[in-house]
């Protein structure tokens, strides 16, 4: 480490070398954080009428965030004819996989863009 390092703080790690967190977490660290959707009083059988509503109100968010489709749905969106890219306009785009759901993926040759 440099002395103007040194001055600020810094770590000796240029911003390309620094390691990502993520990567140097292993399962048994992530697995020490309590999930967002499980609270002290999950196991409580007399829930005041305040925990109640925190509960719902985060049960509605998670299940807003995570909606899923019905097979029919999903056949229905899978039936419909794409004929273009919706960012650039473009006809030449191709079949890219599928989603977990089972929705079809495109990719469009002209700007990279998934759809």
């Amino acid at each position: 480490m440099n002395n103007h390092q040194e001055e600020l703080g810094g770590s000796g790690y240029s911003s390309r070398e620094t390691p990502n967190r993520q990567t140097q977490m292993n399962k048994k660290e992530r697995r020490k954080y309590p999930s967002l959707r499980s609270f002290t009083w999950s196991e409580d059988p007399e829930k005041s009428e305040g925990q109640l509503l925190v509960e719902n109100t985060v049960q509605e968010w998670y299940d807003a965030k995570h909606a899923t489709s019905s097979i029919f749905e999903i056949e229905f969106i899978n039936s419909l004819d794409i004929k273009q890219c919706p960012f650039c306009e473009s006809n030449d785009f191709t079949k890219y996989g599928h989603k977990k759901d089972g929705t079809q993926r495109y990719i469009c040759k002209e700007c990279g863009k998934r759809f």
